[in-house]
């Protein structure tokens, strides 16, 4: 785990609920964006998970379709959450020879998976607001339960940097290209597919890390925080993502 002797004095409530300015009308104009991008398909009924019947709208011609309104409210909710903790900044307290040093740090999200037509484009977002992203394909598992280890490798393999070989470098800036300022546990993980980012969802629940994901009608919603559910696999909803993660991150 990051380092164990770290201790948040500030804590975010997941129940707690945020208000956003003029709620309805951004709702209202999210609906007519999530239409456009077509977010209510979902995947066949016979592939579909009970847990979800709360977002469900109905059936057609054997396929799920998603209540768009729900998607809408949670999605609201989600940005909301990500918006107030990217902003929020916490006390924390290390110790080393004995001694107790108070810090003051920006809260840090870290964001698993891209649509694959903003991926340059959100990695850069990213990087300029200081938080963390990984591509769920190259996930190593144990990133986040034993993270003091992956300080440790990372330390000595950019210590070392000009001695590895290129093939070394490709592989390692592959998976650790947007992690190589996290140390410490992230205080928010966001997971754009969830059926790809289970192991990731499994880590950050067992570290208590609140967790926002994208579902879909085949998803288990449960022990997910804040749960999405909506098909985000189409260019449109890709790029509806990036201007909705552009706005509300700080």
């Amino acid at each position: 785990m990051f380092f164990n002797n770290c201790i948040t004095k500030r804590k975010f409530s997941s129940k707690q609920k945020l208000k956003i300015p003029t709620l309805k009308i951004f709702q209202s104009k999210l609906i007519l964006e999530l239409i456009k991008a077509k977010l209510y398909l979902g995947l066949p009924l016979s592939t579909w998970n009970s847990k979800v019947k709360y977002g469900i709208e109905g059936i057609r011609n054997n396929f799920c379709v998603i209540d768009i309104r729900k998607t809408a409210e949670d999605l609201t909710l989600a940005l909301g959450v990500a918006s107030k903790i990217s902003r929020q900044k916490k006390v924390i307290v290390r110790k080393r020879r004995k001694k107790k040093l108070l810090s003051l740090k920006k809260s840090e999200i870290l964001f698993v998976g891209f649509p694959e037509t903003e991926q340059k484009n959100l990695k850069l977002l990213y990087k300029a607001k200081k938080h963390h992203y990984v591509n769920e394909e190259f996930w190593i598992n144990g990133l986040l339960t034993n993270g003091s280890s992956f300080v440790t490798y990372r330390n000595n393999f950019l210590k070392n940097y000009s001695k590895q070989s290129e093939t070394d470098k490709e592989i390692f800036f592959q998976h650790f290209e947007g992690i190589l300022n996290l140390n410490r546990k992230p205080d928010l993980v966001f997971i754009y597919n969830h059926s790809k980012g289970i192991e990731i969802f499994k880590e950050a629940n067992s570290l208590r890390i609140p967790v926002i994901s994208f579902l879909n009608t085949s998803d288990d919603p449960t022990l997910v925080d804040y749960p999405v559910l909506g098909n985000f696999n189409s260019k449109d909803a890709g790029s509806l993502y990036y201007k909705l993660i552009r706005r509300f991150l700080k």
